[in-house]
């Protein structure tokens, strides 16, 4: 299927885009990045954004200012078709500051309905017969020039959410469900947006580390880090973080061991001075692994959780949903905790108060 878009790398293109899409009620919107898999950091290469009659693939990496669009994305008379939204709100919300209004999940609309495969390529090829090709989906997206089979793969995406959006949406109404999906997107947009990045304590197995050990360690991991933005390539490629714990427990002796080691970045034997005064700096450290510390429920509130799950389960099945949708169960703690549902919906309180017999939220403790 040929397909028509607006490859954008100007301020002039993009200043006609703007004045066409913020005429727009609807748009569907992806974008391509770079996350840690190719070079160092996580950034923003292509905004796809789509209207009904119009296409755009927006270079942001060629482009000094991206303002037009975001003013687009942040416009809440405009509604913004994503699917899994959540990362893409995460990279524009970090990179930008840009907190995107109005927004509708094609993933979260498919969670809603039943359905099992939620991928965007499986609701394509289900409700408009298009078979999604995943050729371009760990390609590098900073290279330049992009090459046309790559933004014709790019493209597609926003162009078909729209009208995979407009299908489900029927679908949502009749079962009075649309607004539910409405308010579950725009949850997640008004959510903490900061995007999560590796850190040191997430390593698997250092809580089995001695001290020492764990301080050797935290020296190579920062050292690492440093490497990494040195020489522009994730973290990974410097050196896996199996052998990191491994020259963390039997650090190499020798300039020759350094200069020897198997599976690493040149730069590490290039630096080795550097990776050998980190393991001498950390020997002479302490690093304990910090306990966590876990909420204890009382009796009686293990009680309202064990109740609380049971009334959401049954609920779910009276409506036709999964029992997470109705009510997570990091809800549930939040409930018990603060004694009050403040934290869910306003769908989310209307099903429980219709099928639990709960009025008041205050009242949270006559349900035992």
């Amino acid at each position: 299927m040929n397909i028509e878009y607006k490859y954008i790398r100007n301020k002039k293109e993009l200043s006609l885009a703007y004045t066409h899409l913020n005429q727009c009620s609807l748009t569907g919107v992806d974008i391509e990045c770079e996350n840690n898999f190719h070079h160092y950091g996580a950034y923003i290469s292509l905004i796809q954004i789509s209207s009904e009659k119009k296409n755009y693939v927006i270079d942001v990496l060629a482009l000094e200012n991206i303002g037009f669009i975001l003013n687009v994305l942040k416009n809440p008379g405009i509604e913004k078709i994503f699917h899994g939204s959540d990362f893409d709100l995460r990279m524009l919300y970090t990179e930008y500051e840009c907190r995107v209004k109005n927004i509708f999940d094609t993933q979260i609309a498919a969670q809603f309905l039943g359905i099992n495969e939620i991928g965007l390529g499986s609701l394509l090829e289900k409700f408009l017969d298009i078979k999604k090709k995943d050729r371009f989906q760990k390609a590098d997206w900073t290279k330049r020039p992009l090459t046309k089979n790559m933004l014709d793969y790019a493209a597609k995406d926003s162009i078909y959410l729209i009208r995979l959006s407009q299908i489900l949406k029927k679908k949502l109404r009749k079962k009075n469900m649309l607004d539910w999906v409405k308010q579950e997107s725009e949850y997640i947009a008004e959510n903490d947006l900061v995007l999560s990045q590796p850190v040191f304590w997430n390593l698997k197995g250092i809580k089995r580390f001695t001290d020492t050990q764990r301080a050797v360690l935290k020296r190579l991991y920062d050292l690492r880090e440093k490497m990494a933005k040195k020489v522009n390539r994730p973290v990974h490629y410097i050196m896996s973080s199996k052998k990191l714990k491994n020259l963390a427990k039997e650090p190499p002796q020798t300039v020759k061991d350094w200069k020897n080691l198997k599976r690493v970045h040149p730069i590490v034997k290039k630096k080795h001075r550097l990776f050998s005064l980190a393991v001498k700096n950390g020997l002479q450290e302490k690093l304990e692994f910090p306990e966590k510390k876990y909420m204890r429920f009382t009796p009686k509130q293990r009680s309202i959780i064990n109740k609380l799950d049971d009334y959401r389960k049954k609920a779910a099945e009276k409506i036709g949903i999964e029992p997470f949708l109705l009510l997570s169960k990091d809800q549930i703690k939040e409930i018990v905790i603060k004694n009050s549902f403040d934290c869910l919906r306003p769908w989310q309180k209307k099903i429980i108060s219709e099928h639990i017999n709960i009025k008041g939220l205050e009242r949270i403790n006559k349900i035992v």
